[in-house]
């Protein structure tokens, strides 16, 4: 796959020489790093996006909950527990795939340009001594005494298409007594990714460093992840040992020393009533609310993605809010709307005992698709509300203007798009009718729950259900591909297309407004935060949502 930063196809000049392993035997360590290097450990081969073959410890590894019984040293700057992980871009936490890891420095490695990746197994009595002096130091009162301990480290490592000398050196500690397990990351020197001196680009991939369990709950990302301040941790500690990180990891939830940190807070919940399950939520451009990642695929893709990122695509297209339109959401509280939202539900839900508590809103204003040469606009709008426990969702409609056919041409204008619901796995998924056929766009003036344009699910359950009982397509849509999110080019035109358009340049409504009909709650400038004009970026992580199937 290609890198983030080059192709794999690119020719670099590089100032390494050509990188070979030292053969001359020897062994590294400082008062950070513990002791590795070729008199010591195994040597990852030199392989792009590669790592080791699957290793056997001499014992078995209590980790988020389970024990394991083999893992993997990727170079991209993981241990992974289930299989290897060639990915060399980074995705936010958690990735709910079941493949437990450790990202220490999760980025786009390259050791076949520079440096070494080195990795043991050990019970020598010394190195366990000092993984128990170090515990029993940063968790006090803890009564640990290693019996196991491996050690893995990214030495003197280059990126994936590196035009300078920055390399970094990173280790992982995982240490043992069979029934409690400790990680130590330590930042030995973390010269990518910086600024170059034009002040404008990167020199290096983003990284993220963090631990995930594999599931939708248990991980933590470490500050400064996906940022150009993932550099700093090599300056900062959680247990005041500058480069040093430290948690305990044999349950569920991970742990620094002042408890439980493995419930993915990335932002602060305003009600608490929301806080227990999904932690956190994206307003993606593209037509979709996701609660794992953000996603910027344009290119819809047939359900279900079972990908961990479970998403809600209320009209999963190529949007360009940048030519046309804005996208607005916000959270509420506010009883006139949570009374419009309980109405909805109960009269369309007839048993349901249900009284909204909160409510989150996210509409699409009069957006334009990419590469548009028309003047076709939509606006669309999801409503998620719940009281704790149950969890509802209506799509409103109000005008889809593309895709349509241009009979004059006889092409189409506007791509495709996709409307429907997503667990993240291979079951619990619904798409609605007309999804990847131009007859999407019929979607406002069919229902159902019989108001025009209205579609209205109850979506707590794995199995997302309407009015009438369960939907999920999963034993139904025998066509869908059940892969991860692809990022493949826009089936109408590239990014790079110039384009006579008939908008004027688009700017954000500065008069202070709010808009509303008999179908749609209310989207407003005064209420409601607007996206930023960057086409498939996500941004708000302010609120959770309780109970929701995913």
């Amino acid at each position: 796959m290609p890198g983030p930063f080059t192709t794999r196809s690119t020719t670099i000049t590089s100032p390494f020489t050509r990188n070979t392993t030292n053969t001359s035997p020897f062994i590294q360590s400082s008062d950070l790093l513990y002791p590795y290097g070729s008199a010591l450990d195994i040597i990852n081969p030199k392989a792009d996006d590669g790592g080791s073959p699957q290793i056997f410890p001499s014992r078995d590894i209590p980790l988020f909950g389970r024990n394991y019984s083999y893992l993997y040293v990727n170079n991209n700057g993981l241990l992974s527990f289930a299989s290897s992980i060639s990915q060399f871009t980074p995705q936010a936490l958690p990735v709910s795939f079941g493949n437990p890891f450790l990202a220490i420095f999760w980025a786009d490695v390259y050791n076949e340009l520079a440096g070494d990746i080195y990795y043991r197994e050990s019970t020598d009595p010394s190195l366990l001594s000092r993984a128990t002096s170090d515990i029993r130091t940063y968790f006090h009162a803890m009564n640990f005494t290693a019996q196991w301990v491996f050690v893995a480290t990214w030495h003197r490592v280059a990126y994936f298409g590196s035009s300078t000398n920055k390399v970094n050196t990173f280790q992982a500690v995982l240490s043992t007594d069979g029934n409690q397990t400790f990680l130590l990351y330590n930042y030995g020197d973390i010269q990518w990714p910086s600024m170059n001196l034009d002040g404008f680009s990167l020199d290096g991939p983003l990284a993220l460093a963090g631990l995930n369990s594999g599931y939708d709950t248990g991980y933590y990302t470490l500050p400064g992840s996906l940022t150009i301040s993932v550099a700093n941790l090599s300056s900062t500690s959680n247990v005041n040992v500058t480069g040093r990180w430290a948690f305990k990891v044999d349950k569920l939830h991970p742990e620094d020393v002042n408890g439980n940190i493995g419930r993915g807070s990335v932002f602060t919940c305003t009600d608490p009533r929301s806080c227990s399950v999904t932690r956190q939520s994206r307003v993606n451009n593209n037509g979709l609310l996701s609660f794992a990642s953000p996603i910027s695929q344009f290119t819809p893709q047939a359900l279900p993605v079972a990908f961990g990122n479970p998403f809600l695509a209320i009209f999963w297209a190529d949007v360009n809010n940048a030519l046309a339109g804005d996208i607005y959401y916000r959270e509420s509280t506010d009883p006139s709307l949570l009374s419009r939202a309980t109405s909805d539900i109960r009269t369309y839900f007839h048993a349901a005992n249900f009284t909204a508590q909160w409510v989150f809103v996210a509409t699409w204003h009069r957006v334009a698709y990419f590469g548009s040469s028309t003047n076709k606009v939509n606006t669309f709008q999801a409503v998620v509300s719940t009281d704790g426990n149950q969890t509802f969702l209506l799509y409103n409609y109000a005008d889809i203007q593309w895709p349509s056919m241009n009979w004059t041409a006889f092409s189409r204008d506007g791509p495709l798009a996709l409307a429907g619901l997503n667990s993240g796995y291979e079951t619990g998924y619904y798409t609605l009718p007309g999804s990847i056929a131009i007859s999407v766009a019929n979607l406002s003036s069919t229902s159902n729950v019989n108001v025009t344009g209205r579609w209205a699910f109850k979506v707590d359950k794995l199995h997302p259900e309407d009015a009438n009982g369960n939907i999920d397509n999963s034993t139904e849509n025998e066509n869908s591909t059940g892969t991860p999110l692809t990022t493949t080019p826009g089936p109408i035109t590239t990014s790079s297309t110039t384009i006579t358009s008939p908008f004027a340049r688009n700017t954000t409504n500065t008069s202070l407004f709010i808009q509303s009909s008999g179908n749609k709650d209310s989207s407003a400038s005064i209420q409601s935060s607007v996206e930023p004009r960057i086409a498939s970026i996500a941004v708000n992580e302010r609120f959770a949502i309780r109970a929701l199937y995913f």
